[in-house]
């Protein structure tokens, strides 16, 4: 469960009637069905003319797992707790680059891939690379961690990524995934292409099926409310989509 928050700034100026009427006006709190008894609810509170909202009337468990819809900004006082993914982006991005390396032009056979996975989180992720490229490189803080399921990949493939500490162990790649790198965006993840001179793309936003999108209230972020449907609501369909598209941004950190 989780609660899409919207809040209506009252009028700096006007009738003293209507301000009275705005300032007492009680929360909306709506529930809305899912599937399966999955449900969220969508409140909507009312601002005074400084900026002041009364969450008093709100129930507690309406204020732990939040998205604000587009423009909402909390009074710094808040008692709201925003809603952070935690598994959603990462299976996203993985779905994505494969995705992103299936629809690629250059040789597969030719083709280096770096990934980068400093905390080696990985491990169960990056056999379904191994079709989309010649070599695959890997870095990682903790190579002992990767040490199994390398000896796995070799005997399945008769091929085995190579596992690097340094982070120049990818450097050269063609492609160098980096799922853990946050964006400014909700979303999170970054691609570096050397191809044209090397750019570094992040994914956009998702696309959700109509049955779910009619559900998705004005102003929410879709991949917030893709990820708080499958993390929160266990809406398994969601972990099939994949980033509408990778688009370029303008940072030089990867990791």
């Amino acid at each position: 469960m989780f609660t899409v928050l919207n809040i209506i700034q009252s009028p700096a100026s006007g009738h003293f009637f209507t301000f009275r009427r705005r300032k007492k006006q009680p929360p909306t709190l709506s529930h809305v069905a899912v599937r399966g008894g999955a449900f969220f609810y969508t409140l909507t509170l009312y601002a005074d003319k400084h900026g002041n909202v009364d969450f008093s009337a709100v129930p507690e468990m309406c204020l732990r797992r939040v998205i604000p819809v587009e423009g909402v900004t909390l009074p710094q006082t808040s008692p709201v707790k925003l809603y952070i993914p935690s598994v959603f982006p990462l299976t996203v991005f993985l779905r994505s680059a494969v995705g992103l390396l299936q629809r690629a032009e250059d040789d597969p056979r030719v083709r280096t891939i770096g990934i980068v996975d400093p905390q080696a989180r990985l491990q169960h992720a990056i056999e379904q690379f191994i079709p989309y490229a010649k070599t695959i490189r890997v870095y990682t803080d903790f190579p002992e961690k990767y040490e199994a399921v390398r000896e796995l990949i070799a005997q399945a493939w008769g091929v085995a990524p190579i596992i690097g500490q340094q982070n120049r162990a990818c450097n050269g790649c063609d492609y160098v995934f980096a799922p853990f790198q946050k964006t400014a965006k909700p979303v999170q993840g970054t691609v570096r292409v050397r191809q044209g001179g090397g750019v570094l793309l992040a994914g956009d936003t998702v696309a959700l099926p109509p049955e779910i999108e009619k559900r998705r209230p004005k102003g929410t972020d879709p991949f917030l409310f893709a990820a708080a449907l499958y993390e929160l609501c266990n809406i398994r369909e969601m972990q099939e989509l994949s980033y509408t598209r990778f688009v370029p941004i303008k940072t030089d950190a990867i990791y």
